[in-house]
């Protein structure tokens, strides 16, 4: 009766951690942009490094223009501030899809009341993979 037991429960686990796995496949821009944003935001709320995510989301050409570039906020997320509730709310959306263009939103809550920040991003694909190529408007 244990060995079902634990047969089982290995398989939930198992499925869990596929399922989990898959979720994060980058085969459209969409997910890339998905998974990066939830990587991302959470390195930064447990105050990760972000390098590693950099380097797998990003060209080479944006990283060298953001180490240059002297921001006081982040252009990821147009702030200097984040809230991991965030991700609950994360719009991702095709703005010319022939460029790889997209808009990511957010809705928060602030003494102000309800408020929404708006990022575009440019994608390039390089060697089957999706990275983020420029910043619109900012870098």
């Amino acid at each position: 009766m244990k060995r079902l037991v634990l047969t089982i429960i290995s398989a939930l686990i198992c499925g869990t951690i596929v399922l989990v796995a898959s979720s994060f496949k980058s085969d459209t821009a969409e997910q890339t942009l998905k998974e990066f944003y939830t990587q991302y935001i959470t390195a930064f709320s447990e105050l990760s490094d972000l390098a590693n995510i950099k380097e797998k989301f990003l060209t080479e050409e944006l990283r060298k223009r953001l180490d240059i570039a002297e921001l006081d906020y982040d252009p990821f997320l147009n702030a200097q501030d984040f809230n991991k509730e965030w991700l609950k709310n994360l719009e991702i959306k095709s703005v010319a899809k022939t460029k790889n263009v997209y808009q990511i939103c957010y809705h928060y809550t602030d003494f102000m009341g309800e408020q929404t920040t708006c990022i575009k991003l440019s994608l390039v694909k390089i060697k089957g993979k999706y990275l983020i190529n420029n910043i619109i408007n900012e870098i």
